[in-house]
């Protein structure tokens, strides 16, 4: 058992939060495919952030991205935006793809946590408005700082036992389709090459699952060794997985938006955003706290005014129905919001506003997500809708 291998793969899960079964997958793989050693830790350790990264919340995602972030939003509106989010580290990997290995990884630690943000304005035809530009520095991230190594734990006994077990069954599996020579007959290839990669497959995907999860022909030759050891290991590094995503992240955002009107240029707007998982028992849940303040010069009859406004709004994301994958398909989060025009009202403008609002996103595709912001002013009793389309992809080459 290669304890290193590891050791390396949880502590690269665990730095983007993602879950169990993916840092199961890298040593059993390693195992299985022996003739691609020299290139399998960097394929593995791709895999794992790759993966993990999809399971980081839509919300979480819209925050602060892994690599990049590209929106539209409010499709149906007036004020229309194409967004486009990068961490220098997505940059910085595209350039040079070992970054993504152990030890350069963990140096990336600003890389990771340094994010630039641009925005194109456009009016309710499509037309070009403004350009906003700025950045989001993480500068609390415990969901990334924190780093779990499983070697030399209970957790890294259970392990090693379930990959020595399936490694044993699968050789058994081998020897039952082989000939005297210790080849494959030719008759039972199509049923070695199904089972073989119906494994890989759950690896890449799922870790160590039950033995019911893989193929029927392969079922007989797991023992109750594995299947007792897989449990014990993925409800110990569950519980250390929930303790990480639990953990606070704290962001500052800076931009300023360039527009495209006549004596009427300037918008500095500042927010600070602060997560904290909440432990509930069938979802993965956070609460959500941001304010910030804008200052933006606004043309009133010919007339350039500067205007400040301070928002604030506290409200929980709610992460459901996760199946098997671990994947956020659906997410709820209502929240209040309050706006206040510091300066500069604007003819009847009220300056104090107070909204009950709601995101739901619902992930169509695998990357592709439709989040909708439903607002209620509590003041004018009416509501308001905000369609928007949110795509994250990475750095990393195939997919």
């Amino acid at each position: 058992m290669n304890h290193k291998i590891i050791q390396l793969t949880f502590c690269i899960l665990l730095i983007f939060s993602g879950n169990l079964a993916y840092a199961q997958s890298t040593g059993a793989k390693v195992e299985v495919k022996k003739d691609a050693k020299a290139t399998s830790e960097k394929k593995e350790a791709t895999d794992v952030i790759r993966t993990a990264t999809d399971l980081k919340s839509g919300n979480w995602q819209d925050v602060l991205t892994s690599f990049f972030h590209l929106s539209i939003s409010d499709l149906t509106g007036d004020n229309k935006s194409l967004n486009f989010k990068t961490t220098l580290f997505g940059i910085k990997v595209k350039a040079d793809s070992s970054l993504l290995l152990d030890k350069k990884y963990v140096k990336e630690k600003f890389a990771r946590n340094f994010q630039l943000d641009i925005s194109l304005k456009l009016d309710s035809l499509y037309k070009f408005k403004g350009f906003q530009g700025g950045f989001t520095w993480a500068i609390v991230n415990k969901r990334d700082s924190t780093v779990f190594s499983a070697a030399n734990t209970a957790i890294d006994t259970f392990y090693s036992i379930a990959q020595d077990s399936l490694h044993v069954a699968f050789i058994r599996f081998r020897e039952s389709l082989s000939d005297d020579s210790n080849h494959v007959k030719a008759a039972n290839l199509p049923l070695f090459n199904k089972v073989k990669r119906a494994i890989d497959s759950a690896l890449a995907k799922y870790g160590f699952n039950n033995a019911k999860f893989y193929p029927e022909e392969f079922q007989p030759f797991l023992s109750e060794e594995y299947e007792k050891n897989q449990v014990k290991a993925n409800k110990l590094f569950n519980n250390e997985l929930e303790k990480l995503r639990r953990k606070p992240l704290l962001t500052l955002s800076v931009n300023s938006t360039f527009k495209n009107e006549q004596k009427a240029f300037k918008n500095g707007t500042m927010q600070f955003v602060y997560l904290q998982g909440i432990k509930l028992t069938h979802s993965t849940t956070e609460l959500d706290l941001r304010a910030g303040a804008t200052i933006d010069d606004t043309l009133v009859a010919a007339i350039t005014k500067q205007r400040s406004m301070f928002k604030a709004s506290a409200g929980i994301n709610f992460s459901l129905f996760r199946g098997i994958t671990q994947k956020s398909i659906f997410e709820f989060k209502p929240y209040f919001e309050y706006q206040s025009v510091l300066s500069s009202l604007i003819g009847n403008e009220k300056k104090d506003v107070f909204t009950a609002n709601a995101d739901i996103r619902i992930r169509i595709i695998e990357n592709l997500w439709i989040p909708l912001t439903v607002k209620y002013d509590l003041n004018k009793k009416n509501f308001l809708g905000f369609l928007n389309v949110a795509l994250n992809f990475n750095a990393l080459k195939g997919k």
